[in-house]
């Protein structure tokens, strides 16, 4: 849905200040100047929903119209596309329509109408595959469809399961993949591959369908050949959905349970998968976003109506990333890096990282680039692009201090950590933050990684939509039709999931209360009168000048980026740039930093203040 948001908006630009008088709203029909402005591009305008197919199809209407009118190119098209002539016609009008159209205003409240006109047309091409593509992708870029335009679509089509896979990534949504597996029941592993893999699905469903996709029964539906390449697939999306829902005793129980060989190939970064497999005679690609490799040969023609044969370009291979644990699998081992090591299993932990990193140097070139702030990697002996992103850096640093570090203060890791560590939401995870970080010295730590590590599949399903009634229905209904067991698989792994952390007030909805002022429990001391006749505090040379009636407490630079810290009674309503003497409440005050309470880090605010310390190193 995010993938679809920013297509939208992107597109949206170029129309966002045209008005279309109503009346073309309501006859969806383009103008004589859509369609010259349409002929003249060079390419389609293709949003990530839009089938490979169906592309050469749309070059082949450029080329024609630039010299026919749309009743003389469907005329031309008929023949090489199996679709008559009149209904060729609406459609190619259609397109056009939507294309310069969809955003205009105008038509933007008759979008509903629109797609009522759209699937008026689904029964004359019911079962042919080119024309329900190049319908579903107008029901798509109208941004109205529903899940019931795949029933519309797809109907009765002689083979359903085979056009429910392509049409449910072009449609999209929890309800359209619902209607799909539904329709392709019970060939319908197709789609519930392209389901698993859409992030249409969340939690106890999603972990339900890749249980049942990584059983032997399901692998027996892939053609033998193809098999084994895909069982190593499911298996580490398996893996991986566990690790991600906390169920991290099923995933080790799981990798346990594997032969030496299988658990090699899951665990390999170098072995090479097969892409594509044939599942019933539909051929279905791993990981691709588009609803098929194939392209429609037919649609392809020149200007003078002449077939053209289509060749498919060789995909050309992604580059490796230079950090191991930028890959799926690379991910993978340090997920359950992190799993062994929560269930102190040591041993399996090294053998998660063994080959992709040397902890002991790791943590070496990190004291290094620590020890100064203008410290150079190449000073350290690191080479450029070796060091580890971001996060997956604090998270080996996190595993080196557990295993080789017990009992050091880990400081320099949480100052990192503060400025420069993406949230991932593992379970695990967050528990080792805490393990590391013992939460009476370090709370904000903890408390961070626990309401990342246990709300953040919760969060992430719910990005943009919560389902409604009707959607958790439907989805049930088609799991239910297409996956054995599946109530009982749902219901095993939810019991199997941790229980959440009772976490502070404001934490579940991200929510702060507003502050409000209440007497410290400290008795606070008067300004010596030296000070309040002190002139102001000049800002630090080179930084713009804070809003009136804010002091700079501190202030550094370096190269671009700058921080500032500033007395704030909202941000700090109990004193904590005050001088005041420490007391339990104040380890619990409501402030923008984490509370390191180590008397060995002395703040740099003023001899008075108490030992905290603010980190604002990797602040950008």
């Amino acid at each position: 849905m995010g993938r679809r948001y920013e297509k939208r908006v992107v597109a949206g630009l170029r129309h966002l200040v045209s008005i279309r008088q109503p009346a073309l709203a309501q006859t969806f029909t383009p103008t004589a100047r859509d369609v010259a402005q349409y002929a003249k591009a060079t390419n389609p305008s293709r949003g990530y929903g839009w089938a490979a197919q169906t592309e050469p199809f749309d070059r082949a209407v450029m080329r024609h119209l630039r010299s026919n009118s749309i009743p003389q190119t469907a005329q031309m098209m008929a023949a090489q596309t199996g679709l008559s002539a009149p209904l060729l016609e609406q459609i190619i009008a259609l397109r056009i329509f939507v294309q310069q159209h969809q955003y205009d205003r105008a038509v933007d409240g008759n979008k509903p109408a629109l797609r009522k006109h759209v699937l008026a047309l689904a029964p004359q091409v019911q079962g042919h595959e080119l024309g329900t593509l190049l319908l579903a992708e107008v029901i798509d870029a109208i941004g109205d469809e529903q899940g019931s335009d795949v029933d519309a679509l797809v109907g009765a089509a002689p083979d359903k399961a085979r056009l429910a896979t392509l049409v449910a990534p072009i449609i999209g949504g929890k309800s359209a993949y619902a209607h799909a597996a539904a329709l392709a029941a019970p060939a319908a592993i197709p789609v519930l591959i392209r389901w698993a893999q859409s992030g249409d699905i969340d939690g106890a469903d999603k972990m339900a369908l890749y249980d049942w996709l990584a059983s032997p029964a399901a692998l027996e539906r892939i053609e033998a050949g193809q098999r084994d390449d895909f069982s190593i697939r499911f298996l580490r999306k398996a893996l991986s959905t566990l690790l991600h829902h906390g169920l991290d005793q099923e995933a080790l129980a799981w990798l346990d349970a594997m032969g030496p060989t299988v658990r090699e190939r899951v665990l390999s970064l170098t072995a090479v998968l097969a892409n594509q497999a044939t599942i019933g005679g539909i051929e279905v690609n791993f990981g691709e976003d588009d609803a098929s490799a194939e392209v429609i040969a037919e649609a392809a023609i020149d200007a003078n109506g002449k077939e053209v044969a289509v060749t498919t370009p060789k995909p050309q291979p992604k580059p490796k990333p230079t950090d191991p644990f930028a890959s799926d699998t690379g991910a993978l081992r340090l997920d359950l890096a992190e799993a062994y090591l929560m269930a102190d299993r040591a041993q399996d932990t090294h053998r998660m990282l063994d080959g992709l990193v040397d902890l002991a140097a790791l943590r070496a070139q990190f004291d290094c680039l620590m020890a100064k702030a203008d410290a150079k990697p190449e000073n350290c002996g690191i080479k450029p692009n070796t060091m580890p992103k971001e996060g997956a850096l604090a998270r080996l640093l996190l595993i080196d201090a557990a295993l080789n570090h017990k009992g050091e203060d880990p400081y320099l890791i949480a100052e990192f950590m503060a400025g420069e560590r993406s949230p991932d939401g593992q379970f695990a995870g967050a528990q080792l933050t805490c393990r590391v970080f013992s939460p009476d010295q370090f709370p904000g730590l903890c408390q961070t990684a626990l309401h990342l590590g246990y709300n953040a599949p919760e969060e992430e399903a719910s990005a943009f939509s919560e389902p409604s009634p009707t959607e958790q229905a439907e989805v049930a209904r088609a799991l239910s039709l297409t996956v054995p067991d599946y109530a009982e698989r749902r219901t095993r792994l939810l019991a199997a999931m941790p229980p959440r952390p009772a976490l502070p007030p404001g934490w579940q909805t991200g929510k702060r209360e507003t502050a409000v002022a209440t007497a410290p429990d400290y008795h606070e001391q008067s300004i010596v009168p030296a000070l309040t006749k002190a002139p102001a505090r000049a800002n630090p040379k080179g930084l713009a000048r804070l809003p009136a009636g804010f002091m700079p407490v501190r202030a550094e630079r370096q190269g671009t980026t700058a921080i500032a810290v500033s007395v704030s009674q909202t941000l700090d309503p109990v004193g904590e740039v005050s001088p005041f003497t420490p007391s339990p409440r104040n380890q619990d005050a409501t402030h923008e930093s984490y509370h390191l309470t180590k008397p060995t880090y002395k703040s740099s605010h003023s001899p008075d203040t108490n030992p905290t310390s603010f980190s604002l190193r990797g602040y950008k």
